[in-house]
């Protein structure tokens, strides 16, 4: 009985222990799932907030990165994969967390999800596949019309191609520093941005789900915490009862206890005396009845501890099967209903995603056979323009290319007839040569016959005459071979009787005119030889300091071009560099904070799991009232959860089904506004080619006729001092070397003649003696035409081909003489560029001063083979014309000196011509400046007819100019209000006031143009007058 007792009041105090920590677990397992509650929702608001900002910088990183840089297109699908196995991580974390939360919803959970994540996959797989056949399609379009247009520009363009591809790349390379930029900045304002956006989206998207909602979530919230407050209301007014009832328990208890401590000790006592009497008894007849009752109660109490048993287990078994049953039952009709509401939203979004794709493909059709018809619009415009260029550019080449074939023809006709002219005047010169040593055979034969008698003195005058001549022509032979130089031929006749006064006479002449000539002309030659020598020295040092100065500064400029460029570019990559670290930096925090918490939150749940597990197994062997109260309790909690896992589900659902058509809808905008640009960018580039290579294409076709025209040009000027030279040559062979003819046969008379070398270092030459009147007509015939010569004659260190050096362009901040000309002349001519200043180049180039010429004696004409032959006048330059450059050019010394110093010195010999000579001298020179003058005039006139030419040629490239920038505002239209079009509408504007005002003025010169063309036959005809109406007498051929 005590152990009963003992056992009983343990059992009670143990009843009582576990009630109070049922009560104290009930309350403490309530609040712990409210806070659970609240906490997984705030995990789920975090984590959902996690993904919708990384998925949006996502997508607006990788739209920014294709658009800039296609070549990164491997890096951006590494990263998307990356981001999209993040994703799927997170995906199947919080599966498995919503799993092990809700496991009642595990298979539903994962099979929607799933669902979802396989719809995604395969839209995202044909997304990504039209896509890329369309990059495909759009990269072998651009690949076919850029091999197109590379066969057809290949021709033509070839020169061009590296300078069009450095500015490209150039362009690219600013392009894509300033996009990078752009996404640097971009990146940076991300992050403090990334609040402010999350929140007014979530705001936005809360109003818009609240306005759906409303009175649901009004409910909801109101009957939850009516709920709340009732159940707390329940508590508190139950809590003094609770209290009092435990003090009246725990005092009952006492006296219970107290009292059968009583009786238990009275029986003590009582049993303590039966057993004394039992004692005596127990050998009789009580011993074995009591083993008979021990024997019997342990069999009794087996039998109530398994019914007992039974009783348990078959109420656990009722229990257990009325609440599956029950959980069952709502599991169906949950099932039931989500499964309507799933294939509801199913067939919505299969309607909804049809409808898009209909309408996405009848759009995407309609932009590309837009895209197709604008494609063959400009390529049959761009194959117009290539057509039209090319015939024109085939005409042009055809026309210069019969031009110089014909100019080839005329050149080699030309050379021809000059190789016949030379052999004829040849064999001319070697004929009279031959004839002339015969007539000296003959008259030294003479001389012998007649002179016998004197035949010591003539025989030595003979041999010293002989020896003289022999070594002069020795001398003249050697300096012929080296010079080119003319050659005189002395005509002597010996006077027998007056040979010792020719001889002092001529011993006088000579070395009066030894000194005289050899003072004048070393003089002038060591002046000139040394100036121009100086000159000359000291412009090659001007030149080469520049050329030094001009080298280091563009090697500075490369060398710092190249630094600053370094320096960039390691930026950059310095900030790439820092820009992926840190961006490596974020993901791996957030991802490991994630996982942590991830953890943690599993660790607790499988804590809090192990203590439910042993709670229940405790709860189990509850009292009814409590076991009724804790069933009661689960049930009200249990409905409680159902009703906010069914409203967070709903919301989710509606929220992924928000955001899945949100995204939807802003790839498609996306999608077409990345096609307009692509195909806006794709239209502006072609124009912009277009534009440029027809631009280069006028202004090197417009410099090759320029240069064309100056190598004609050139060829004219050549061809001119040729027949200067030549004319010069023949003129001085006849002034100087002619043969009197008839007159052989009458007495002989006495002349001076003299030597003018070409290298300006006069010998003298001993000459016979004549009669005074023969020697004084001569003397005054040859000094008039001396000086006239003397002008025309050849400077030092000139070439032997030519008379005259050609022009040749030079800048203004240098000083040119004329020995500095004559030194230069065999440089070859470099190209001037006429198009970029049309109007000073003409007035850059240093012309020779081409005079009006007369024509020679009937019997020069009458020769067949034979060009005319100019007179001297024609290629000295006056008086007049040179006081006039010496007052324009005021810089050049030397060379007005050197046109000036002629006449003056011509004044000493004229001085001593008769009086008619001088007059036909004042004739000649008044017909000569006349002449000069129409010459200027129509040198004059030309340059302006050639500017009024080149300003025509200006306003068609404008005018075409004009015409393509029209045309790619009309292709552009009105859509492209962009800075480039603004600045190409200015560019517009301007070019038109340009043109109308060259216009204006071209229309002013046009009456001009043909004034000056009228002028011109009138200069002509006035030229042809004076032409014919003088006489070739007057020059003394």
């Amino acid at each position: 009985m005590c152990r009963m007792k003992r056992r009983m009041q343990e059992e009670a105090v143990q009843h009582e222990r576990l009630a109070v920590l049922k009560w104290v677990w009930a309350v403490w397992n309530m609040t712990l799932q409210h806070r659970d509650v609240e906490y997984h929702q705030e995990d789920l608001a975090l984590q959902h907030w996690a993904h919708t900002v990384q998925s949006r910088a996502w997508l607006h990183w990788r739209d920014r990165m294709k658009q800039a840089c296609v070549l990164k297109e491997k890096e951006s699908k590494a990263h998307r994969h990356y981001c999209l196995q993040l994703l799927r991580h997170a995906l199947h974390g919080w599966i498995r967390h919503t799993e092990n939360r809700q496991a009642k919803s595990k298979k539903t959970a994962v099979a929607q999800d799933v669902r979802h994540v396989a719809v995604l996959e395969k839209f995202w797989c044909q997304w990504n596949n039209v896509l890329q056949s369309r990059q495909m399609e759009k990269d072998r379009g651009q690949r076919a019309d850029k091999l197109a247009q590379h066969g057809s520009q290949r021709l033509v363009f070839s020169h061009w191609r590296h300078y069009v591809r450095l500015c490209s790349q150039k362009a690219k390379r600013e392009k894509a520093a300033m996009h990078h930029r752009q996404l640097h900045l971009l990146h940076l304002g991300l992050r403090g941005l990334a609040l402010n956006v999350t929140q007014s989206k979530t705001h936005r998207l809360n109003k818009n789900i609240s306005v759906q909602h409303h009175h649901h979530i009004l409910l909801a919230r109101s009957w939850k915490v009516w709920q709340l407050r009732l159940d707390e209301a329940e508590d508190r007014s139950l809590q003094p009862q609770m209290s009092v009832a435990q003090a009246h328990h725990k005092i009952s208890v006492l006296r219970s206890c107290l009292h059968r401590w009583r009786k238990r000790l009275a029986e003590h006592r009582q049993l303590k005396e039966l057993e004394v009497r039992a004692d005596a008894c127990f050998a009789r007849r009580i011993f074995p009845q009591c083993v008979n009752t021990w024997m019997e109660f342990p069999a009794q109490s087996t039998e109530k501890r398994e019914q007992k048993q039974r009783a348990e287990q078959h109420y656990r078994q009722q229990t257990c099967s009325w609440v599956f049953y029950t959980w069952w039952r709502n599991l169906e009709v949950q099932r039931d209903q989500r499964l309507a509401e799933r294939t509801a939203v199913l067939h919505s979004e299969h309607v909804s995603c049809a409808r898009a794709w209909s309408k996405w493909y009848f759009g995407a059709v309609q932009h590309r056979d837009k895209r197709f018809k604008q494609a063959a619009a400009d390529s049959l415009y761009r194959h117009f323009l290539l057509r039209k260029a090319l015939n024109q550019w085939r005409n042009l080449v055809a026309n210069i290319q019969t031009s110089q074939r014909h100019l080839e023809q005329a050149e080699n006709h030309y050379g021809q007839r000059c190789l016949r002219r030379a052999m004829a005047d040849w064999h001319q010169y070697v004929d009279h040569k031959r004839q002339k040593r015969e007539k000296l055979a003959g008259m030294e034969k003479h001389y012998n016959s007649r002179l016998l008698r004197h035949a010591l003195e003539a025989l030595k005058s003979y041999h010293l005459q002989t020896q003289s001549i022999n070594q002069h022509v020795e001398c003249r032979f050697q300096e012929h071979q080296q010079h080119l130089v003319r050659r005189m031929f002395y005509s002597w006749r010996i006077n027998v009787a007056q040979l010792t006064e020719e001889r002092e006479k001529e011993n006088r002449a000579n070395c009066f005119s030894q000194k005289h000539l050899l003072s004048q002309v070393f003089l002038a030659w060591r002046q000139r030889t040394v100036s121009a020598h100086l000159h000359r020295h000291q412009q090659e040092e001007a030149l080469k300091q520049a050329q030094t100065h001009l080298d280091k500064f563009r090697m500075q400029v490369a060398l710092r071009r190249w630094r600053e460029r370094s320096t960039e570019v390691k930026d950059e990559r310095l900030e790439n560099e820092r820009t992926s670290r840190h961006y490596n930096r974020i993901l791996g925090k957030r991802t490991l904070n994630t996982w942590t918490t991830n953890i943690q939150h599993h660790k607790t749940y499988q804590v809090m799991k192990k203590r439910s597990f042993e709670l229940h197994k405790l709860m189990i062997c509850q009292h009814f009232f409590i076991c009724w109260k804790t069933q009661l309790q689960s049930r009200r909690i249990e409905a409680e959860k159902t009703e906010t896992a069914l409203w967070h589900w709903s919301l989710n659902l509606q929220a992924k089904v928000f955001c899945v058509w949100r995204q939807w809808i802003a790839e498609r905008q996306r999608k077409q506004k990345r096609l307009t640009e692509a195909a806006q960018f794709y239209r502006d580039e072609l124009l912009r080619e277009g534009v440029t290579h027809i631009l280069t294409h006028t202004a090197h076709m417009s410099a090759f006729s320029t240069n064309i025209a100056q190598h004609s040009y050139e060829q004219s000027c050549r061809h001119l001092q040729e027949v200067v030279r030549r004319c010069a040559i023949r003129w001085k062979q006849r002034a100087l070397c002619k043969h009197v003819k008839g007159k052989t046969d009458s007495h002989p008379k006495k002349s001076v003649s003299f030597f003018l070398p070409e290298d300006h270092t006069p010998i003298p030459t001993p000459c016979p003696i004549r009669s005074q009147a023969a020697e004084q007509r001569q003397k005054d015939s040859i000094i008039s035409q001396l000086w006239s010569v003397r002008a025309s004659r050849l400077q030092p260190r000139r070439p032997d081909d030519l008379l005259q050096s050609p022009f040749k362009p030079l800048p203004r901040d240098f000083k040119i003489s004329s020995q500095r000309v004559s030194v230069r002349e065999t440089s070859p001519l470099p190209s001037v560029d006429l198009t970029h200043s049309p109007l000073e180049s003409p007035a850059m180039v240093l012309q020779p001063k081409v005079l009006p010429f007369k024509p020679g004696p009937p019997g020069s004409v009458a020769t067949l083979g034979q060009d005319i032959l100019l007179p001297p006048s024609s290629f000295t330059v006056s008086l007049a014309h040179g006081k006039q450059k010496s007052l324009q050019h005021q810089e050049l010394p030397l060379h007005s000196t050197h046109f000036t110093s002629h006449p003056l010195k011509t004044q000493g010999v004229h001085e001593r011509l008769p009086e008619q000579d001088e007059e036909s001298e004042e004739d000649e020179t008044v017909d000569v400046e006349q002449t000069e003058n129409l010459t200027k005039e129509l040198l004059d006139i030309r340059l302006e007819m050639q500017r009024y030419q080149q300003d025509r040629k200006q306003l068609q490239t404008w005018r075409k100019l004009q015409k393509v920038l029209s045309n790619w505002l009309e292709t552009t239209g009105i859509e492209g209000e962009t800075e480039e079009r603004e600045s190409i509408l200015k560019e517009l504007s301007e070019l038109e006031s340009r043109i109308s005002s060259l216009s204006s003025r071209l229309n002013k010169q046009k009456p001009t143009m043909i004034r000056h063309a009228a002028r011109v036959n009138t200069i002509q005809s006035q030229l042809l007058s004076n032409v014919n109406t003088k006489t070739p007498t007057k020059y003394g051929i």
